[in-house]
């Protein structure tokens, strides 16, 4: 026979009793003794689990990088070449660095700033391990192509 079967048929009386300690109201077990005692036994409070931090959802295209604006980054890799840069970029995805083209072109689709064919074009540049949506790393390959192309635009539909 288990101690509080033992102690309810010794003690006759069982009662029920609310609690408040602390602004809480807690549910407490009250045995009467008799000749006027009792000992109180509390409920044990329930333990909440700590809330779990929810992630921020995810973008689907990550924003330009940095904190620098897309014209900025395009002078500081283009350099002597950045208006026409900027006029093919801007042709080409209105200087959005999360541009998507729907239309696939032999399984690829134009993504990013400069509308670098992906994955096909995009890897075969030293970013092929980044975002083609990063500005930095669409603008980076695209003068990898441009100066493998002999630094010429005709893989752009847009010309300067």
């Amino acid at each position: 026979m288990g101690l509080f079967a033992l102690l309810v048929m010794s003690c006759g009386f069982l009662f029920g009793a609310p609690v408040l300690k602390n602004g809480e109201q807690r549910q407490a077990l009250t045995f009467k003794t008799g000749a006027g005692g009792s000992i109180l036994l509390p409920t044990p409070t329930p333990t909440t689990p700590p809330p779990t931090a929810t992630p921020p959802p995810r973008p689907t295209q990550p924003p330009s990088s940095g904190g620098g604006s897309v014209t900025g980054i395009i002078q500081a890799v283009f350099g002597s070449y950045s208006d026409a840069a900027i006029a093919v970029a801007r042709c080409e995805s209105g200087l959005n660095p999360s541009a998507t083209n729907p239309t696939s072109i032999g399984g690829s689709h134009a993504a990013g700033l400069f509308q670098i064919l992906y994955p096909s074009t995009w890897n075969t540049t030293s970013q092929a391990g980044n975002s083609p949506y990063d500005a930095q790393s669409n603008t980076m390959a695209a003068y990898e192509i441009f100066q493998r192309d002999g630094y010429n635009w005709h893989e752009w539909s847009c010309q300067p």
